[in-house]
């Protein structure tokens, strides 16, 4: 992919950017106040894509940063990289509609006039926005699932600036590929890998599908169940704010057959919910249950415990995916979602699971801390990522998207700090 100018690896981003192989570019957007960086290795199996917008995008967000890692093809990342902004955009367009017709309702009008007063607004983001990401992930989710057996995870971050010129940050994800922060006083996760050494993520497996030890033979390996039964059954709706039986389900997209009552998503576009366990049109969902494979003399197969469908028995690492039809019930498309205002000096690094397999979040803080330009950080971190995999048998792909915030400022003071050491 080329790149901008070879002076600054700077220039002012009027594009949108999709990447499908090996290459690198850099980018500046004022209208959001950062600066992008990204670079790919790709392995053969090639099934990572990179969403690189630095323009506004209608009045959603000034820049959109997103990293899909596909699994078991490339169809299904390929897909959402390239459609995600068009359904986001459309699923805006629906609840606005529905919003300004029931404004018309005077009713209905007296009683948002009403919240509005009592809950202020107070987020840059337009108040339906985070059920249109839901809705749009879920969208893409069916549509991927319609056209084959591919999965990947999805890390869009969306960029906003304020009226006060602060940079507005909301990450969505599912699945594994993280967003960490760099501010002055060290590192913070913006995303938690939907694994299942996430505790929330294994305990509402385990609420929802409940718990059951056993042994099945599958040639010749045992697969050890740990948790959720092989043929579970819907239970009573459980209110937990950090769990999510089924993605939101909207009853245009369903048949009637698989319609089902659901809650609705507060006005303020809370996603602390809980579905009833449905159907999802179009295909066959499986039971679902955590495990891991052993051999005959009880020694572990699988390296790490994984998601299993108890019919089909294929399984998954990720708890939270779009596509993977045929895959656990318990694997769901819904994402979770995070607001943060940016500190003048945050530097965010979005990179698919290939780094952090072999890195940790405070080391890639600590190795970068003090590289000025986004894209010698980001050549640093493929360069060390690579050698962490030295020995390896199978290299994963690798994307990494590094974002400066204030970019011009930034790294004139971060030249200056390395200049005074």
């Amino acid at each position: 992919m080329a790149s901008s100018d070879k002076s600054s690896g700077l220039r002012e981003g009027d594009k949108v950017k999709y990447s499908h192989f090996n290459g690198e570019f850099s980018a500046w957007t004022g209208t959001a106040g950062v600066g992008f960086s990204w670079i790919q290795q790709q392995s053969s199996k090639q099934e990572d894509r990179i969403l690189l917008r630095c323009e506004p995008f209608e009045d959603i967000c000034d820049a959109v940063a997103a990293i899909f890692d596909g699994h078991n093809s490339s169809a299904a990342s390929e897909h959402a990289s390239k459609n995600f902004l068009t359904a986001l955009s459309h699923q805006c367009g629906l609840l606005l509609a529905t919003a300004e017709f029931e404004s018309q309702s005077p009713i209905l009008g007296r009683i948002r006039s009403v919240t509005a007063r009592l809950r202020p607004q107070k987020t840059v983001w337009p108040r339906y926005l985070d059920s249109a990401i839901i809705k749009t992930f879920k969208k893409l989710d069916s549509e991927i699932k319609q056209h084959g057996d591919s999965g990947t995870t999805a890390t869009v971050v969306l960029f906003k600036k304020d009226h006060k010129g602060g940079i507005n940050a909301k990450v969505c994800w599912v699945g594994d590929s993280r967003a960490i922060m760099f501010t002055d006083s060290g590192v913070e996760d913006l995303t938690k890998d939907h694994r299942l050494a996430n505790t929330a993520e294994l305990s509402r497996i385990g609420v929802h599908y409940g718990m059951h030890n056993t042994e099945d033979k599958i040639s010749s390996n045992t697969l050890v169940r740990i948790s959720g039964k092989l043929y579970a059954k819907p239970q009573p709706i459980r209110v937990r704010e950090e769990d999510l039986v089924r993605p939101l389900s909207t009853r245009e997209d369903m048949t009637p057959e698989a319609r089902t009552p659901v809650m609705d998503f507060e006005e303020s576009g809370d996603s602390s919910a809980c579905f009833q366990i449905d159907k999802q049109p179009g295909y066959k969902h499986t039971k679902s249950f955590v495990g891991i494979f052993t051999d005959e003399q009880g020694h572990a197969v699988s390296s790490v415990p994984r998601v299993f469908a108890g019919e089909t028995r294929r399984s998954v690492q990720n708890t939270r995916s779009l596509g993977d039809r045929g895959a656990a019930s318990a694997v769901i498309a819904h994402p979770e979602i995070t607001d943060v205002l940016l500190p003048p000096s945050a530097r965010i690094v979005i990179a698919s699971d290939g780094v952090w397999d072999v890195m940790t979040s405070h080391n890639c803080w600590s190795m970068l801390q003090r590289t000025p330009s986004t894209s010698e950080a980001a050549n640093r971190l493929l360069k060390k990522t690579l050698a962490n995999y030295v020995g390896v048998a199978r290299v994963d792909d690798i994307s990494i998207i590094l974002i400066d915030c204030g970019f011009e400022e930034n790294l004139r003071l971060r030249a200056e700090f390395l200049g005074g050491k």
